[in-house]
């Protein structure tokens, strides 16, 4: 099932478009804090998991007060750094069984982060 709706003010119109079903795929802004040495799921494994890759901007901070931002893309059953200092290692893996997580692999620090992504 597909989900879409129109977002339009005095802009030209715009289409949100949020797969729920099929197999296609989506986008998502996600948002997590106090991410440490165990993994947070952001995409489960299910019927609209990450089948290809997934393609994001990313923006956040350690709890040292560093920031950090980017884009990046991940291919299923890769992993790719988010932060990587002196350590510290803060990574997005997407395992082959199409789920995406984030989790801290080296250091002591934890991370808050933003991800807008859009995933096959």
């Amino acid at each position: 099932m597909s989900e879409e709706r129109r977002i339009d003010q005095d802009w030209p119109i715009i289409y949100a478009h949020t797969s729920r079903g099929g197999g296609t795929g989506g986008w998502k802004h996600f948002a997590v804090d106090a991410v440490a040495g165990v993994a947070v799921t952001l995409i489960p494994d299910d019927e609209d998991d990450v089948v290809t890759g997934i393609a994001f901007l990313y923006s956040g901070r350690t709890s040292g007060g560093v920031g950090f931002s980017g884009a990046a893309t991940c291919a299923n059953g890769a992993t790719v750094n988010l932060y990587n200092v002196a350590g510290n290692t803060f990574v997005l893996a997407v395992a082959a069984n199409g789920s995406m997580t984030v989790q801290r692999t080296g250091g002591a620090l934890t991370y808050s982060v933003g991800l807008l992504g859009v995933w096959q």
